[in-house]
């Protein structure tokens, strides 16, 4: 049902936080940041908070939480508004206070804007580390008269449906292959052996890598990197141990993503389809357009090459005839040089931009007999 409501354009971000078990939809609609932050505070893994321990009216039961009762929430929160002048001496109005408030208490707050593709909030405000954790809010845009809604998020791991770090709040496919600009690339530690010293001296035999020390090569064993990550002695290159999938050895050049050997940063684009067998020849043709007077975009030149590609490497070796067609006229000159039968048959045709502009029109000429009958 979630994925379903995902691909409709109807439907509201709060719609859909409404169906996420990860998130708790805030029923207030003046006071919703406020009202977030007491149900953050009363989860089980923030109650340690000696805070909430004080004033034990923040412990919310799983029912309090949904049903939201305006009289308990109305108590709750002219405490926390007051708690918080008393530490910051003024009356709290920006986000930016309210961090203050939670960083004195222990926590992060992280807020997601759901209008920005869900990027955090002044990122750059927040702590590397603190002592309980984090508190997660969505801003969305609200129907009320405030500007923003602000809704409970309880793990980000769940509601975005995959993992996301603590520690930099970036996102990726697992905790192994996450790489946390807060640990230590080799080692995976929060100690930062990288910046300390550039030099790799420490040896590991198991691996057959160089490490920054002996705590950064003793750490990578404790956190069993070892056992995972290992360098090929054949082909000096590093790879994940698989026991379903062995290693291949595999030039330094090669791109897995295209499957073959390419210099660096040029990459293929692959195909939707498989080539036809028993391919002898292609056929390559563009247009070139301008606008007339009505703003009418129409083609005035087309060329186009056909290659016969039997026994060659390259493309640069292959015999081709070239074939240049002027004039407004250009591209029903073409068409019929395609059914005239010049070209052979099984020959493939392709354009500089085929989707959205050459095809376009071949397709008025194409269809054109089918709508006359």
């Amino acid at each position: 049902m979630v994925k379903k409501l995902k691909k409709t354009a109807n439907i509201t971000i709060q719609n859909f936080n409404r169906l996420k078990k990860s998130c708790i939809v805030v029923k207030s609609k003046l006071y919703s940041f406020v009202c977030g932050l007491i149900i953050a505070l009363s989860f089980k893994e923030n109650v340690i908070c000696g805070y909430v321990r004080k004033n034990s009216i923040f412990k919310l039961k799983n029912w309090q939480r949904k049903c939201q009762p305006k009289r308990l929430f109305k108590t709750l929160n002219e405490k926390l508004v007051s708690d918080a002048t008393k530490y910051l001496k003024f009356v709290p109005t920006k986000i930016r206070h309210w961090r203050r408030f939670m960083n004195y208490l222990g926590f992060n707050l992280v807020i997601y804007c759901a209008n920005n593709h869900f990027r955090i909030i002044n990122e750059k405000d927040h702590i590397k580390r603190t002592f309980f954790g984090e508190i997660y809010l969505l801003r969305c845009d609200s129907d009320s008269k405030c500007k923003y809604h602000y809704d409970v998020i309880r793990k980000p791991n769940g509601y975005f449906g995959k993992f996301i770090c603590t520690l930099c709040f970036k996102s990726g496919k697992n905790k192994t292959s996450h790489i946390c600009k807060y640990k230590c690339i080799m080692c995976k530690s929060e100690v930062k052996h990288d910046k300390q010293s550039t030099m790799q001296t420490s040896y590991c035999k198991n691996c057959h890598r160089y490490f920054y020390n002996k705590s950064c090569k003793n750490i990578h064993i404790r956190n069993k990197i070892c056992d995972r990550k290992k360098m090929c002695l054949k082909c000096d290159n590093l790879y994940i141990v698989n026991i379903k999938k062995p290693h291949q050895c595999y030039s330094k050049d090669f791109c897995k993503s295209c499957q073959c050997i390419h210099p660096p940063r040029k990459h293929y684009i692959k195909g939707s389809f498989k080539p036809p067998p028993h391919c002898e020849h292609i056929l390559i043709f563009d247009f070139e357009t301008f606008n007339n007077s009505n703003n009418i975009v129409t083609p005035y030149l087309c060329v186009s090459r056909l290659y016969n590609i039997t026994d060659v490497e390259e493309i640069s070796d292959c015999v081709y005839q070239e074939k240049i067609f002027y004039g407004i006229e250009c591209a029903k000159e073409f068409f019929t040089y395609l059914i005239s039968g010049l070209v052979p048959l099984k020959t493939i045709c392709f354009a500089h931009n085929g989707q959205s502009f050459d095809l376009f029109y071949l397709k008025t000429l194409l269809f054109k007999p089918i709508l006359s009958s």
